[in-house]
């Protein structure tokens, strides 16, 4: 196992060669895998490191070391795409995804850059697609960079230094540089100085205003008073992406100026440039008197160009055209246009060079993203002549067809989104083409073919016959496409059909059998009742007879007793009345005694006598466990009912499979009626 940053958060990984493309465990990110990792991976860990922390200029030296060994190297290609544009992938604070944002911003589209073209020639197909899903994202950021850009406001001098030093402390350079930027402003230059230009503005703003500034600004003046000052990331990305637009540009000017160094300490990139001492006496003064004076030449050289017709700056537009020196030739049209704004021409070749097209057979099989929205067609088809309208409606009208076969390989490539976006833009342009809206229909659902649209139809069980594609797709065919798409939208009809028939036979199936096991567990459950209010109606009966007659015996126990107790008394009064004498008295004694003894008699039979007030409450439960019996059976007796009617009303609905849906409501709901 190698390990190998990700290219997203630099986080290390353990990859395994055998693989071409993997996902980021911290991130989530998905990346792609360079061959001979183990060779090379320490390059590549290097090289993207750099450009994660914005130093692009030296991961592109690290990138270009990789493809001297190998020029077939994808993975290298496309890290060099990525610096060139200045891509950092920073983290999405709502989502905590990664998302590239871009701080070398270029006229020219990512999808057409020569060495991205080059990776996706030499990548597998796995690999293709991540590149080809992030220059897509970085497209859109770069279309929303320079239209922000084109909208902020022009300059015609750009300060370049280092604001903070390592400790966040402003620097010398910074002091130096708004001292500048006042003298300048005293002149009523406009002037591009990052501390006032971008204050108060959010970092995601900044590069389309650096953009505007670089672009239009004919002077950058780059100063510094430590060799590491002019090799920081931000300033070295700033006097490097000038440089690059002075070589397409001969009005553009960059002045070094230094203090506290030797001029050999500036930059290799500076050799050839006159650099200006700061630590000279008056410098401030001889420093803004050389960039009025190229700034005056440079309003003189546009004002002498003026007297240049526009057919011969239009004829150097077309050479740099024909050799495919796009960035100038972008340049010598809108000179053409800055003389004559209406001159059509001028606006379809800025439209061949921008997309990076040299005739118009180019541009109409251009892969990139759509030009037929280019504000500059629309330019070019108002002011242009009956004989250049034809010519331009004719390529427009054959890119708007080659549309279609764009979406047809998008579909056979199974790239649905794409193909659905190739789709809309010719209907856009012709909606009424019934085998685009075909196509789109098919994309819409996955399927590249009406073998792979009846699948997923019935997996899904979806009809096409509402659908508006399938609606246009008729309307605008010929007679054979129109009964093709017709056959294949029954077929699929009644496919569909068929399988919301048999859902929902399915379902009242298993709703009646969940119902009948329900109806037999609330049967089980009032016979399970019945048997205990049966036990109940024993155990009451059983206590009733205890208590019956235990009364019985202690009433003719009582009985007896108190008959005893009479006897002793007439006894003891006979004895009496006869007179007395010590026998008499035993005999009284005696008497006495047992009306004792009869007497705890008498109070241990009282404790029974409750017993007898228990009597009427229990012959009341009797009858209570009575009357629930019965409704025990009557509970049973219904339940037997409704389960035979229900298995009854199954045993029916069982006997034809095949019945219809209508037929299958009207059984639920004979079904629902009996629970």
């Amino acid at each position: 196992m190698a390990l190998l940053q990700c290219e997203m958060c630099c986080g290390e990984l353990e990859i395994s060669p055998d693989k071409s493309v993997g996902v980021c465990k911290y991130c989530g990110s998905t990346f792609t895998i360079p061959k001979e990792i183990e060779k090379k991976g320490n390059l590549f860990n290097r090289a993207n490191y750099l450009r994660q922390n914005c130093n692009f200029d030296k991961a592109i030296g690290v990138y270009e070391s990789i493809l001297a060994e190998n020029c077939e190297d994808a993975d290298a290609l496309w890290g060099l795409v990525l610096c060139r544009y200045g891509i950092e992938f920073v983290e999405d604070p709502k989502t905590g995804s990664r998302i590239p944002t871009c701080h070398r911003a270029s006229r020219t589209s990512i999808l057409l850059d020569p060495d991205f073209k080059a990776a996706l020639n030499f990548a597998d197909a796995e690999k293709a697609a991540v590149y080809k899903e992030n220059a897509t994202r970085i497209d859109q950021i770069q279309k929303a960079i320079l239209s922000l850009s084109d909208t902020q406001e022009k300059y015609e001098v750009f300060i370049c230094y280092k604001e903070t030093d390592e400790n966040g402390e402003r620097t010398i350079d910074s002091v130096l540089a708004q001292e500048l930027y006042n003298e300048l402003k005293k002149e009523k230059i406009r002037t591009f100085f990052a501390r006032k230009t971008l204050e108060g503005k959010v970092g995601s703003s900044y590069e389309p205003i650096i953009y505007s500034a670089l672009t239009s600004a004919n002077v950058m003046i780059v100063l510094g008073t430590k060799p590491e000052y002019f090799e920081a990331t931000w300033v070295k990305n700033e006097w490097s992406r000038y440089l690059d637009f002075m070589q397409d540009s001969s009005d553009k000017h960059l002045i070094p100026a230094y203090k506290g160094m030797s001029a050999y300490q500036l930059p290799e990139e500076f050799a050839a440039i006159q650099a200006v001492d700061m630590s000279r006496i008056g410098f401030m003064q001889d420093l803004c008197d050389g960039v009025k004076k190229l700034l005056r030449k440079n309003e003189t050289e546009q004002n002498n160009g003026s007297t240049i017709s526009k057919e011969s700056l239009y004829s150097r537009a077309m050479v740099f055209l024909g050799n495919r020196e796009f960035y100038k030739a972008v340049d010598y049209f809108e000179k053409v246009l800055d003389i004559d704004p209406q001159y059509a021409r001028a606006y379809w070749g800025q439209l061949l060079a921008s997309y990076q097209c040299v005739t118009n057979n180019e541009l109409i099989n251009c892969t990139a993203d759509d030009w037929t929205e280019d504000a500059r067609l629309n330019n070019a088809l108002q002011f242009a002549n009956p004989e250049e309208k034809a010519i331009y409606e004719d390529t427009l009208v054959k890119r708007t067809a080659n549309f279609k076969k764009l979406a047809n390989a998008a579909l056979e490539s199974k790239d649905y989104a794409k193909c659905i976006g190739w789709c809309d833009k010719f209907i856009k342009q012709n909606s009424g083409d019934g085998s685009v809206w075909w196509i789109r229909l098919l994309a819409v659902h996955n399927s590249c073919n009406s073998n792979e649209l009846y699948q997923h139809c019935l997996k899904e069980v979806v009809s096409i016959l509402d659908m508006p594609e399938y609606k246009y797709a008729l309307e605008y065919s010929i007679q054979e496409e129109s009964a093709m798409y017709e056959k294949t939208a029954q077929k699929i009809e009644r496919a569909v059909l068929e399988k919301r028939r048999s859902l929902v036979y399915d379902d009242c199936h298993a709703f009646m059998c969940a119902s009948i096991e329900s109806i037999k567990r609330r049967r089980q459950d009032g016979v399970s009742g019945q048997w205990r209010n049966y036990e109940a109606e024993a155990a009451a009966f059983a206590t009733l007879r205890s208590y019956n007659g235990k009364f019985c015996r202690n009433n003719i126990f009582a009985m007896l007793i108190q008959l005893m107790l009479w006897g002793i008394c007439a006894f003891f009064t006979a004895m009496i009345a006869a007179g007395g004498d010590e026998t008499t008295f035993r005999t009284a004694f005696l008497t006495v005694f047992g009306l004792a003894v009869g007497i705890a008699w008498i109070v241990k039979l009282s404790k029974y006598s409750h017993k007898s007030k228990r009597i009427p409450y229990l012959m009341k439960e009797c009858e209570n466990i009575g009357r629930r019996l019965e409704g025990d059976k009557e509970n049973v007796a219904y339940a037997n009912a409704r389960e035979a009617k229900a298995e009854k009303l199954l045993e029916e609905f069982l006997a034809d499979p095949s019945i219809p849906v209508e037929e299958i409501e009207k059984k639920r709901a004979e079904f629902e009626a009996i629970l």
